[in-house]
């Protein structure tokens, strides 16, 4: 994405539209997904989708299984 677009909630719409998908009508059982412990954007992307979310190797968000 642009720099321009970051922070806008594009990522989080599309993930969470792109998992749903995956799981209503492919018979996805399981997302993974990571980053850099840096990239702060991403990991609040990736915790943005909390019905998924099983665990997470940051301790303050997400839960843990």
């Amino acid at each position: 994405m642009r720099c321009a677009a970051w922070g806008t909630g594009y990522a989080t719409e599309g993930s969470r539209a792109l998992i749903a998908k995956g799981f209503a009508e492919f018979d996805v059982q399981r997302v993974v997904a990571s980053t850099m412990a840096v990239n702060t954007g991403w990991i609040l992307t990736i915790v943005a989708t909390p019905d998924h979310l099983q665990e997470s190797q940051w301790p303050s968000i997400g839960r843990h299984s």
